[in-house]
């Protein structure tokens, strides 16, 4: 199982809570493919789109987590 640290969660509940589950989703499916077990706040800011307003940006595709799962239909 994949592991918050508490400042990534904190930076989480910042996001819009309509899109929280997504992106919560998308960081952990990112988390698995690398292999690795915690989410860190430094993870989350490497995975933040560029010029992301708010902690990830409505509509920008700058990153993985603005990018279409291939895993949705």
């Amino acid at each position: 199982a994949i592991q918050w640290h508490d400042e990534a969660r904190v930076f989480l509940e910042r996001i819009p809570a309509f899109v929280r589950k997504r992106v919560m989703s998308r960081v952990e499916v990112e988390m698995a493919r690398r292999g690795l077990s915690e989410v860190s706040l430094e993870l989350l800011h490497e995975l933040r789109p560029a010029g992301a307003a708010g902690p990830f940006a409505r509509g920008s595709r700058g990153s993985l987590l603005a990018r279409n799962d291939p895993t949705e239909h």
